[in-house]
C-alpha cells in the first residue's frame, strides 16, 4: 500500500509566476512512502495522509514529478554574409490555458549575454537575431567576463563556416604570481577548450579559428538547457475538493486507485 503525504492549504507569493512555479497548493503530493512508514495520527496541519490500498510507492512516485518546460527552435531567416540567424524559441508543452509559454522577460538577459539582439515576442515564441561573430564576443560563450578583451573578426569563409578571430587581452590583469608564459598558456587552454584552433598567441593577442557549427550548437544546447526550467512544482495533484474529503475524514483516508482517479488533476492538460 502506498502512503501519500498531501498538502492541505494554498501557499501564496507576491509574484504570481513564482507562486505558480514553486508554492505548495492544496492537494499537492509532498512525498510518497510505503505504508510501513510511520506517521502521526491524525496528521497535523498542513499535512494529510492518503493511503492507496492497491498501489505501491514505486507505482505512485510519478505524482512527485514537476511540470518542466521543454523548448525548441525554428529558423525564421538566415544571413549567410554575416553568418547569422533569426530564430524563434518556444515552449513545446504549454497547457491549453496558456501556462508554460516562454516570455521575453524570462530569457532576454540570458540571450543578450550570448550576443543576441532584436529580442521580442512573435506569437508564443521569443524571436531574436544572433550572429557567430557576436557570440564569439559574448561572456556566455566563454563562461567568463570578457569586458576587458577586445575582439576582432579578421576572416570568415562562407563555404567552410570557419571564423578567424583576434582577441586582445592586454588590458586583462594576470592572476597574482602568474608569469607571462603561464598567462598566455591560460588563454591557449581557454580557446582550445572551446574547440577552437590557436593560430598564434603573442604580445597579448591570441588568434584562433573556430567553426560555425561548434559555436551555434553550443548556443542551442546552453540556451535550451537554461529555458527548460520548472513551470510548476507538481504536474499531477489531487483536486482540492478531495483534500477537503480527507480533512472531513479526520485528515487521513484509505482509498483505492479507482476511487481517487476522478480526482487526479494534471497541470499540463488543464
Amino acid at each position: 500500500m502506498a502512503k501519500l503525504l498531501v498538502y492541505d492549504k494554498d501557499n501564496t507569493h507576491a509574484d504570481p509566476d513564482k507562486e505558480y512555479r514553486g508554492s505548495y497548493k492544496k492537494g499537492y503530493i509532498v512525498e510518497v512512502y510505503e505504508d510501513s512508514k510511520p506517521h502521526v495520527s491524525p496528521p497535523q496541519p498542513p499535512f494529510l495522509i492518503l493511503q492507496i490500498a492497491d498501489r505501491t510507492k514505486v507505482q505512485v512516485e510519478s505524482y512527485m514529478q514537476s511540470w518542466d518546460r521543454t523548448v525548441d527552435y525554428a529558423v525564421v531567416a538566415r544571413d549567410v554574409v554575416l553568418d547569422g540567424w533569426r530564430l524563434d524559441l518556444s515552449a513545446t508543452n504549454p497547457n491549453p490555458s496558456g501556462k508554460g509559454h516562454l516570455t521575453v522577460a524570462k530569457v532576454q538577459n540570458y540571450l543578450e549575454r550570448w550576443g543576441a539582439v532584436n529580442i521580442g515576442l512573435s506569437g508564443n515564441a521569443v524571436r531574436f537575431d544572433i550572429a557567430i561573430s557576436a557570440i564569439l564576443q559574448s561572456p556566455n560563450f566563454w563562461s567568463r567576463d570578457v569586458s576587458l578583451i577586445v575582439f576582432n573578426e579578421t576572416a570568415y569563409d562562407e563555404g567552410t563556416g570557419i571564423h578567424r578571430m583576434e582577441a586582445d587581452y592586454n588590458a586583462v590583469p594576470p592572476p597574482p604570481r602568474m608569469n607571462l608564459d603561464d598567462f598566455e598558456d591560460m588563454f591557449d587552454d581557454t580557446v582550445t577548450e572551446h574547440d577552437a584552433a590557436v593560430i598564434s598567441n603573442a604580445g597579448g593577442v591570441i588568434t584562433f579559428d573556430i567553426g560555425r557549427d561548434v559555436v551555434i550548437q553550443r548556443v542551442r544546447d546552453e540556451v535550451q538547457r537554461a529555458a527548460q526550467d520548472t513551470i510548476c512544482r507538481r504536474k499531477v495533484y489531487l483536486d482540492p475538493a478531495y483534500a477537503d474529503t480527507i480533512i472531513a475524514a479526520g485528515r487521513e483516508l484509505v482509498a483505492t486507485a479507482a476511487e481517487i482517479a476522478p480526482f487526479i488533476r494534471d497541470r499540463e492538460t488543464e
